[in-house]
């Protein structure tokens, strides 16, 4: 009994801590945006100032909870922000691996954006000089939208490759597709097969 009681008096405020820790960490506060609408905060976070990284990360998690598919493009000029050492330096407390979005919150927005997302998401993958970084994290936020069938992710890239006007965006596009096959974590070998199958037409 009394090795009970110790185990609780050591343990619980740890708990307690630890998880107040987490809470405090997901909470991303930036009181001079926080009244502002979805359109407004899409307009700020397409602003010059990304030095914020608090603010930054404010309006991402927002526009991504609202849904907020107009600024889609936008957050995915993001896609190389990583959250304030706050958010991260509280990740490995969390009891499971860490995602993407665990890291970088303009994937998470995203992806709660949806498919809605996919044609802003190609058309930056589309772009010149995109960041290493961003590229492959715009690929596997694809990938994660279409979790259920990633293939599609596959299609989507071959899809836009093929159909677009600008022969420098469908290299870049056709190499997405390419990245997209190789970074499949389900039926990886269907999205080879689609890539291949694509490359015979």
């Amino acid at each position: 009994m009394h090795y009970n009681n110790l185990i609780k008096a050591v343990l619980l405020p740890l708990l307690v801590g630890l998880f107040a820790g987490i809470r405090s960490a997901d909470a991303q506060v930036c009181e001079r945006f926080e009244n502002l609408s979805s359109e407004e905060m899409a307009r700020m976070l397409a602003g010059p100032d990304r030095t914020d990284g608090e603010c930054v990360a404010f309006l991402l998690k927002r526009l991504g909870e609202a849904r907020y598919k107009q600024a889609s493009y936008t957050i995915a000029t993001y896609l190389d922000f990583e959250w304030p050492k706050k958010k991260t330096g509280a990740a490995p407390a969390v009891m499971r691996l860490p995602a993407l979005e665990d890291h970088y919150p303009a994937a998470g927005a995203l992806f709660a954006i949806g498919t809605a997302a996919v044609p802003d998401i190609t058309r930056f993958l589309s772009g010149g000089n995109v960041p290493a970084i961003a590229h492959e994290n715009a690929v596997d936020t694809l990938l994660m939208i279409y979790r259920e069938n990633q293939v599609q992710a596959v299609r989507t890239l071959i899809k836009a490759s093929r159909t677009s006007p600008d022969p420098s965006e469908a290299v870049r596009l056709w190499g997405a597709a390419i990245d997209a096959s190789r970074r499949c974590s389900l039926l990886r070998s269907a999205c080879q097969a689609a890539l291949l199958d694509a490359a015979d037409r």
